[in-house]
């Protein structure tokens, strides 16, 4: 009996396996935006609870109601975004590749001058048009290529709405069926499960939306002082406000450094104190109550996730890496509770 029941064991996870790997080949083109769907089912939980509360309790239309509310907040301001900013690289591009690009060349100038006369033996020469030119060329590719594939773009859009409706809707029975599987005590589990909850929020309000927000200072910043091209060095300060220490200021010293050495005196020195001032204080106060509670990731390691997990996954890497490392935190957190057997120790006295 029991060689049968071995057999039988043996039988099932050969099944079970084969059936899963045909699983995930037919469900891995749609990973990212299924992944996309439960971050963003996850961040806008509190949004759907308060608006089922609102609607008497039903599941389907707060979710529905979330999920739209996320369209009009987030997708549709994404792809009027994209498309703004696709042709402002292309103009700035054009801009910079005529003879003699104005306040660019004579920066340049000026810049060679200095070394020269600070290190004339190391003969250092310097062509911001060609380097920023080139960096524009390289963003200009990637978004071209990006629209180019708009259809698939849009399909993928739909489906991780889809996605976030039915994770937002369904999250329960989600949350019972992960809970029955797994092979943890039930109070681990659930421990587990809040945390990464917890870290996700953490990672996307506390960091990522801090970034967006910085970065949208430093666009209307520029826009305010006459600098062309707001729009692309404001998604540019993004990726610098995750930078510890420098963030922002990476974009903005340089700027008000240009509009000085261009004549511009007074409006340099406004910028430079708009970003200590204002940029600045941004992630002072906005960062700690977007985070609260939840876990506190080390900005260093949150600038690190960003950048690997575009290499790794793309576009999307900009949430995924950072998610991919909370969830890892989260569990190196809860290692040593695991082992001494603490974890659900209050409930379990209960």
């Amino acid at each position: 009996m029991q060689k049968q029941n071995i057999t039988s064991q043996i039988f099932f996870w050969v099944i079970f396996a084969i059936t899963g790997i045909f699983a995930y080949l037919i469900f891995a083109p749609y990973l990212t935006p299924l992944f996309l769907g439960l971050v963003f089912a996850i961040v806008f939980q509190p949004l759907y609870h308060s608006l089922k509360r609102r609607l008497r309790e039903r599941d389907t239309l707060a979710a529905l109601s979330t999920t739209l509310i996320t369209v009009l907040v987030i997708i549709i301001p994404l792809f009027v975004l994209g498309s703004l900013l696709t042709q402002e690289v292309v103009n700035a591009y054009n801009v910079l590749t005529q003879s003699g690009s104005g306040a660019l060349v004579n920066m340049t100038a000026r810049l060679n001058d200095f070394f020269q006369q600070l290190l004339p033996a190391a003969n250092i020469h310097i062509d911001l048009p060609s380097l920023v030119g080139g960096f524009l060329q390289y963003i200009a590719s990637n978004l071209n290529a990006f629209f180019i594939s708009i259809v698939g773009v849009l399909f993928n859009a739909l489906l991780m709405l889809f996605a976030m409706y039915f994770f937002l809707r369904d999250g329960e029975k989600l949350r019972h069926f992960v809970l029955d599987w797994s092979p943890l005590p039930e109070q681990y589990d659930i421990n587990i499960l809040d945390r990464l909850g917890n870290a996700v929020s953490a990672v996307v309000k506390g960091s990522l939306v801090t970034a967006v927000a910085q970065g949208a200072a430093v666009g209307l910043g520029f826009a305010l002082f006459g600098i062309h091209g707001a729009l692309l060095w404001g998604v540019v300060a993004v990726v610098a406000a995750l930078i510890p220490v420098v963030g922002t200021a990476l974009i903005t010293f340089p700027a008000g450094v240009y509009l000085m050495l261009n004549g511009g005196i007074l409006s340099g020195i406004l910028l430079l104190l708009y970003s200590v001032i204002f940029i600045g204080n941004i992630d002072t106060f906005l960062r700690p109550y977007l985070m609260r509670k939840n876990l506190d990731i080390h900005p260093l390691v949150i600038l690190l996730s960003v950048l690997g997990g575009l290499s790794l996954f793309g576009p999307v890497g900009f949430i995924a890496g950072p998610v991919v490392i909370a969830l890892f935190f989260v569990l190196l957190d809860l290692y040593p509770e695991l082992m001494r057997g603490k974890v659900g120790a209050t409930e379990d006295r209960a």
